[in-house]
């Protein structure tokens, strides 16, 4: 059985994207991993200049993503509004945090 996406998982998904990114996120990765997040996470883990050397960030990201179940798919449709407001939402709640 694999897990579908949630609003929660979008969320989380968005925090990462904000701990990576901040605000300055590009459009090719906005447009995927609103659509496809799993394809979205292996699209950011492919930047060759990934500030996850070491330290806080690094440990941060980590814990972001151990919230996501590693059984999830991409879905087949169209993700719901709800996923792709809660990918917004937890984007600026960890934005105004950090």
């Amino acid at each position: 059985m694999t897990t579908q996406v949630t609003p929660q998982i979008m969320r989380t998904i968005g925090q990462i994207v904000a701990a990576i990114y901040g605000d300055d996120v590009p459009t090719n990765v906005q447009t995927t991993i609103l659509r496809y997040p799993i394809r979205g996470i292996s699209l950011i883990s492919q930047r060759k200049d990934l500030p996850l050397k070491e330290g806080d960030l690094k440990r941060e990201v980590a814990r972001l993503i151990d919230k996501i179940p590693a059984d999830l798919k991409d879905p087949k449709d169209v993700i719901s509004f709800d996923c792709q407001g809660a990918f917004w939402i937890g984007y600026h709640q960890y934005c105004k945090l950090t």
